[in-house]
């Protein structure tokens, strides 16, 4: 099976970790996936790299006559089973090449704000419950929407060196290292952990966000560190490779999102057996159930979140367990290998040309 999957982007995000893991996870299963989008980003780059057929489509806006043209060429190139696009304007750029050869196509929505452009597909997968229910509060059938969670391969950190990873993050014995991963946007929260932290009133806390330094957010975020007199309290590390890493060395992950699918970042964390705070908002609470294996707070509510934080960080006796019922939680039902076979089950059942219709 030849499978082009197509999307635009050039950040690093969680959709663009998923459609990375997924090609890995074909390619691995012995089928032949390829990409559709620009090149030029964090996506194309890592693609190129791991030999995985690149074709490069700039996708300027959602009417750009020249790409579809790149994508029909593509597709006739591998000689393509299924189109699968990602987000609105690849799902859109599959739609429309689906519509033109008879290619049976898909569509993966990412987010609980964007609902427009999947109805030209045949099949809609969400990334998580909430995602269904946001795309069914929008007008799409129940029956159209496939419930695939998101997966991240189990990280390989069994050599990993804990107190090395500490010691080169300046984190002394008795420090206690607090994590988020995360783009910087509004919508991640970075503000609310900062001001967690700065309620704790404890020098031995230290907050370390990782994510592209740039952008105005990350900007209001430094002035909101420099405010706050938590520079030697708050460091950005930037964006990283070694994530999987870096996480063994923390003691506590936080997620205070504003929104969110489902996070990536979570399972990252879940996966190497951290204790987790996050916000009860979106997919999160299909991940965390509050009490069991992590603590769920209410979304923006920089106290709620500062309160479970101290609870936490009062009962370390805790830690253990709630990392340990956290990786169970992640090999039981996020494991990248359950969201390949999920995929495939998906791609199998679609049939050529049965676009959804229009929705409101």
């Amino acid at each position: 099976m030849n499978i082009l999957i197509i999307l635009h982007s050039h950040e690093c995000g969680g959709a663009e970790k998923h459609a990375l893991s997924l090609m890995q996870g074909l390619k691995a299963e012995g089928y032949q996936p390829a990409f559709a989008g620009p090149l030029d980003s964090w996506l194309g780059n890592h693609l190129q790299a791991l030999g995985i057929p690149c074709f490069h489509v700039p996708m300027h806006g959602f009417f750009d006559p020249y790409s579809l043209y790149l994508i029909l060429q593509a597709a006739k190139a591998i000689q393509a089973d299924i189109l699968h696009g990602h987000m609105a304007r690849g799902s859109h750029y599959a739609g429309w090449a689906s519509k033109l050869t008879g290619i049976p196509s898909i569509a993966t929505a990412h987010a609980t704000n964007s609902h427009k452009h999947f109805h030209r597909v045949g099949r809609i997968i969400a990334v998580s419950s909430a995602v269904r229910e946001f795309l069914q509060s929008k007008g799409y059938p129940a029956e159209s929407i496939e419930v695939v969670h998101s997966g991240v391969a189990m990280p390989d950190s069994a050599g990993v060196d804990r107190q090395a990873v500490r010691s080169r993050l300046g984190l002394s014995g008795g420090q206690i290292g607090l994590c988020m991963v995360a783009r910087f946007i509004p919508d991640k929260g970075q503000d609310l952990a900062i001001k967690a932290v700065a309620r704790q009133g404890r020098a031995d806390l230290r907050l370390f966000l990782i994510g592209k330094a740039e952008g105005a957010w990350f900007a209001h975020i430094q002035s909101q560190i420099t405010a706050a007199g938590l520079e030697r309290q708050v460091v950005c590390l930037g964006q990283r490779e070694d994530v999987a890493e870096l996480l063994v060395g923390m003691d506590i992950f936080l997620a205070p999102s504003r929104r969110e699918a489902l996070s990536l970042s979570i399972l990252e964390a879940c996966a190497v057996q951290l204790p987790i705070v996050a916000a009860r908002v979106g997919g999160i609470p299909e991940i965390i159930t509050d009490g069991e294996n992590g603590l769920l707070v209410a979304s923006d509510d920089a106290e709620a979140l500062g309160q479970a934080l101290r609870r936490l960080i009062a009962h370390p006796e805790q830690w253990e367990a709630l990392g340990r019922r956290a990786r169970s939680t992640f090999l039981r039902r996020f494991e990248m290998g359950r969201m390949i076979q999920s995929t495939l089950r998906v791609y199998r059942a679609v049939r050529p040309v049965q676009a959804i219709g229009s929705v409101v």
